[in-house]
């Protein structure tokens, strides 16, 4: 046990307060911690409240969990079987990143609940539905290894139940910038897709995550491409928002007329 210095007995500390003219200290009330767990019948979020871990798993209250839509269309569920067509979210997918671009995360709930049923609202009222887990986000958990196969909830919430290090949606890996020089001089500063040539204008130049997740700088999951293709990309239109990127743009227009890049 660590002896913590008892300030209140502080020679230093008293002949301080004797200065500024205090005799007494106020004292605090206690301080009560209060952990915002994530209720077995869903939480009400909104796109800010949604934190992607340096994995690209999906987190809330820091808490590694799934997000689905609670209330759903008629036709895409089976009152009967007690199923649904829709599906809950655990990683930074195409349908995540799409959601967060447009802002339309208020339709979705956190759930931390591991058997693959979720609280959904029917035109019956509340039921349990059985939901199955998103294929893009499927596809991209492929990537990270010891998972659970066939996939479990259960099983995945014991393996990733101890996330430390968050990153929000914006934010590259450390090691983003040297990984980005060294992949455009390996194409010898060409877009990819459209093969103009930035060599002359290398700010004009990005790479490009194709899973949407940052910080997955594995060479499959990278491209290299002009800034003009680049917001072209699918879930990448809020990049023309940007002033400095619409002026990239043009600049880089002038650059394509020049080496006759159609």
């Amino acid at each position: 046990m660590i002896n913590l210095l008892d300030f209140k007995n502080h020679t230093g500390l008293k002949k301080l307060l004797s200065e500024m003219g205090i005799d007494v200290l106020a004292e605090l009330p206690p301080l009560t911690f209060i952990e915002k767990i994530i209720p077995s019948e869903g939480m009400e979020i909104t796109v800010s409240d949604i934190v992607i871990t340096d994995q690209g798993l999906v987190t809330v209250n820091d808490q590694v969990c799934c997000i689905y839509i609670k209330a759903q269309s008629e036709k895409w569920y089976d009152l009967q079987q007690n199923i649904s067509s829709y599906k809950y979210h655990v990683y930074n997918c195409q349908t995540i990143q799409s959601m967060i671009e447009s802002g339309r995360g208020a339709r979705y709930v956190a759930s931390k609940r591991d058997d693959g049923f979720f609280p959904v609202l029917t035109h019956k009222g509340l039921r349990e539905m059985k939901l199955g887990l998103c294929g893009n986000c499927r596809s991209s958990l492929s990537k990270l290894r010891d998972l659970p196969n066939p996939f479990s909830l259960k099983e995945f919430y014991k393996k990733f139940k101890s996330e430390e290090r968050l990153l929000t949606p914006n934010e590259y890996a450390k090691d983003h910038s040297e990984v980005a020089t060294r992949y455009k001089k390996l194409f010898n500063y060409t877009c990819q897709f459209c093969n103009v040539n930035c060599t002359g204008a290398k700010h004009l130049l990005h790479m490009h995550h194709k899973d949407g997740n940052k910080t997955n700088n594995a060479r499959e999951n990278l491209g290299i491409l002009c800034v003009a293709c680049h917001a072209d990309q699918p879930y990448h239109s809020q990049m023309y928002n940007d002033p400095q990127t619409v002026k990239h743009i043009e600049e880089l227009k002038k650059i394509r007329t020049s080496q006759k890049v159609v």
